[in-house]
């Protein structure tokens, strides 16, 4: 098996990050791209454009389409939208084996848990999660926005190790490290995505309305909602959500959400993963969530609307 390999499924702004990331630290990598369409725009580009600092570079990683591949995957980095892992996955199943290490790396949670069928007995899986500032200027084209931390993890109930996530963990560039107990940090961002994704989403602005004074009675619901959730969990914070998110939102204010950039695409949005796993395990704990069902059920119909009408 090519067990030193990196195969990235997902090259949008994260995935291709992570794969300039493995290939500074020494890794070949692979893209492994959705189409025959996605692989000329690759071919074309030469590869992936890199601007960082306003220094530009073009770093080549191999690529291939997903499902027409036959080589084992013995390091797979998993880093499209929560929302299409299960369609994504399925396309590259014949290719995993126990053997496999899986990284996913993506925003929301329950993926794992929701993709367990497709996943090989025994292959190992780690969670990850980052806050590197990152969007694209194009296809494979890639603006460094500002540097994040990114943290690795073993997922609940399957065998994990540091090594799974070796590539990504000594990168030049990353700052990066190994959690044991990656589900902190896990619901701590959860709770950042919950509160600034759906209302930015539903606002259509940018990350840094949220942040201004009279945002504040909209984030204070939600965020004490998810701060009780939080607690009935186990997880600590040690700053009010509301401050870390208006903080956060003060940050990147000039950033539109992932949320909002599928909307305004008329794509299908990360909502289940992100704000419905909020609102599915606070009914599990009993924990009533108003105000975050209501924005679940907004985001729900406005992606409906967004679907229906054919000039969007």
């Amino acid at each position: 098996m090519d067990v030193e390999r990196v195969y990235v499924l997902g090259a949008g702004a994260i995935g291709a990050r992570m794969a300039v990331a493995a290939l500074d630290a020494g890794w070949p990598v692979t893209l492994l791209l959705k189409s025959a369409e996605s692989l000329r725009t690759f071919e074309r580009s030469n590869g992936i454009e890199f601007d960082v600092a306003r220094e530009q570079r073009i770093v080549r990683p191999d690529a291939e389409i997903a499902h027409s591949g036959t080589a084992p995957l013995g390091r797979l980095l998993i880093a499209v939208k929560a929302q299409q892992t299960r369609s994504a996955l399925s396309s590259i199943r014949h290719r995993l084996s126990p053997s496999s290490r899986i990284v996913f790396l993506q925003n929301g949670m329950g993926v794992v848990e929701w993709v367990e069928d497709l996943l090989p007995p025994g292959a190992t899986v780690v969670l990850g999660t980052t806050t590197e500032a990152v969007w694209r200027r194009g296809p494979f084209s890639l603006v460094h926005a500002a540097r994040g931390e990114t943290w690795f993890g073993p997922a609940p109930d399957r065998p994990g190790d540091p090594d799974s996530a070796q590539p990504l963990l000594n990168a030049p560039g990353l700052k990066a490290g190994w959690d044991p107990d990656i589900r902190e940090r896990l619901w701590l961002k959860l709770a950042m995505n919950c509160a600034i994704n759906p209302l930015t989403a539903l606002l259509g602005c940018r990350n840094g309305v949220l942040a201004a004074a009279d945002s504040a009675a909209l984030l204070d619901p939600i965020c004490r909602e998810a701060e009780i959730v939080l607690t009935a969990e186990g997880i600590p914070y040690a700053t009010p959500l509301v401050d870390q998110a208006r903080a956060l939102a003060c940050e990147t204010g000039a950033n539109r959400s992932s949320m909002l950039q599928d909307v305004l695409t008329g794509r299908q949005t990360e909502i289940e993963h992100i704000t419905g796993y909020l609102v599915d395990r606070a009914a599990q704990l009993g924990i009533p969530v108003p105000f975050n069902a209501f924005l679940l059920q907004a985001m729900r119909i406005r992606q409906a609307s967004v679907a229906d009408d054919p000039s969007a």
